[in-house]
């Protein structure tokens, strides 16, 4: 949801509902990340995409249905070998896939996507599992206040409306009474099936299902059968005070590290799963030598969502006008600015200097820092006689976190081509990735991240 708040907030400011598809749940390999959306407006107009085209269009009547009936519903969708044309994913895994309006969003909720867009920290949460299954939290929600989708009332009149569940969850009987039965996605032939009869409807995930650890029965028709298991769940519940306090306790902390995923929280009357979206800020790329390989470098990584600064002593190459692509472009001696500049964990650093005057301080400063990524460019030779000159500065383990010489091999030789091997090495180390040829590996190619929460409490 939250890659996609600016698009949200110009329909929900104008007054209109959207209707939004989040992953909540991947086995295998897949195309998409956890807490990847799609939304539909009202004038059916899609934004974003969740899986590369594969599950779009049935997600997309999906939508449709749950714009005009309010009521949230719980999709999977996997792969089928006994048709070529089903619905499903063709890379043969598994996601799960909740669709919910929205209109007229708390407070709170406006205020994170208000985050989002302007690029700052954000976070919302939704329970995936039990009784409140739907439960849309958002980060500065007070927990003695109900605003999300299941707590409390219905969604048959809006799903995430401003007084919260209650006037707005799932009411009553729920998805237990809607779903997908009868008039549920029968337009999207989506009916029967799946997550329906003993699945994950009634106990479910919150008795002992991936609540507890385990994988419930339930859950769809295994590996290989039908391409589309899609039902509704039983929901409806609330969540109580102490739930919604851990909860909110563990998005906080998730946002302090930027971290994103599912986690089972304990809570007071029992175990709480929840997909926990964070919005971080831009990770910094900062940039040291004002040279064509800089210019191709901030390009490139301006489109991977980093925000790059090109640093350099010489004022004559170091301009705005040079690096159309960098948030902003620093005159300074480059080891200067680094020790006074901020980073964090994520923050890569990249050294095209090509000249020990300016490389041996900045590589001393850089090593001691807790960024994400040192790299140098420069010869074999040029490495040699660095690690000679670096190795009484800083010693032999931080020298083991220096990237040189920089990039992957893939034969770059432009500027271009340089800046793609730069940017696949950081992509494959802020990843721990091999940055292999898959062809010669095994096993699934997207890894989905463990569930865990990080609060401990």
């Amino acid at each position: 949801m939250l890659e996609l708040a600016a698009a949200l907030l110009e329909r929900l400011d104008r007054g209109e509902a959207v209707a939004v598809a989040t992953v909540t749940r991947i086995d295998g390999s897949a195309p998409r990340t956890l807490g990847t959306a799609m939304a539909v407006d009202a004038a059916g107009a899609v934004i974003g995409s969740i899986s590369g085209g594969c599950v779009e269009g049935a997600v997309y009547e999906a939508c449709l249905e749950v714009l005009e009936t309010g009521m949230p519903v719980v999709q999977e969708f996997g792969y089928s070998d006994d048709d070529a044309f089903a619905v499903g994913l063709a890379c043969g895994g598994r996601i799960e896939v909740m669709v919910q309006k929205v209109e007229a969003p708390s407070p709170s909720l406006h205020a994170e996507l208000v985050a989002a867009a302007g690029g700052t920290a954000a976070g919302v949460l939704l329970v995936t599992a039990g009784a409140a299954l739907g439960t849309l939290l958002a980060a500065g929600s007070d927990p003695a206040e109900a605003d999300g989708a299941a707590a409390g009332g219905g969604p048959a009149r809006g799903g995430l409306t401003d007084g919260g569940p209650a006037r707005g969850g799932l009411t009553d009987g729920g998805l237990a009474r809607g779903g997908l039965t009868d008039g549920g996605l029968a337009r999207g032939g989506l009916t029967g099936g799946g997550l329906t009869g003993g699945g994950l409807a009634g106990a479910g995930l919150a008795d002992g299902g991936l609540a507890s650890g385990g994988q419930d029965e339930g859950r769809g028709g295994g590996a290989g059968g039908e391409s589309v298991e899609g039902a509704g769940r039983t929901g409806g519940g609330t969540l109580g005070v102490d739930a919604r306090r851990r909860l909110l306790a563990e998005l906080a902390a998730r946002i302090r590290i930027g971290r994103s995923g599912v986690a089972v929280v304990d809570c007071e009357d029992g175990p709480v799963e929840a997909l926990f979206v964070v919005a971080s800020t831009q990770p910094r790329m900062i940039v040291f030598g004002a040279v064509d390989f800089s210019v191709a470098l901030s390009n490139a990584a301006a489109l991977l969502g980093y925000r790059v600064t090109v640093c350099d002593a010489r004022p004559v190459f170091a301009t705005p006008e040079r690096f159309p692509a960098a948030a902003e472009v620093v005159v300074e001696w480059p080891a200067h600015y680094l020790a006074r500049t901020e980073i964090d964990s994520r923050t890569a650093v990249v050294v095209l200097t090509h000249d020990d005057r300016f490389d041996i301080p900045l590589l001393e400063v850089a090593l001691a820092l807790p960024v994400a990524y040192v790299g140098a460019m420069g010869s074999r030779r040029t490495h040699d006689r660095r690690l000679e000159s670096l190795r009484p500065l800083v010693g032999d383990s931080s020298l083991a976190r220096l990237h040189s010489p920089i990039g992957l091999d893939i034969g770059a030789s432009t500027p271009e081509e340089t800046a793609l091997s730069i940017l696949a090495e950081i992509v494959a180390v802020r990843n721990a990735a091999s940055g292999a040829r898959l062809r010669a590996l095994e096993g699934p190619i997207h890894r989905p991240p463990p569930i865990h929460a990080v609060t401990g409490i």
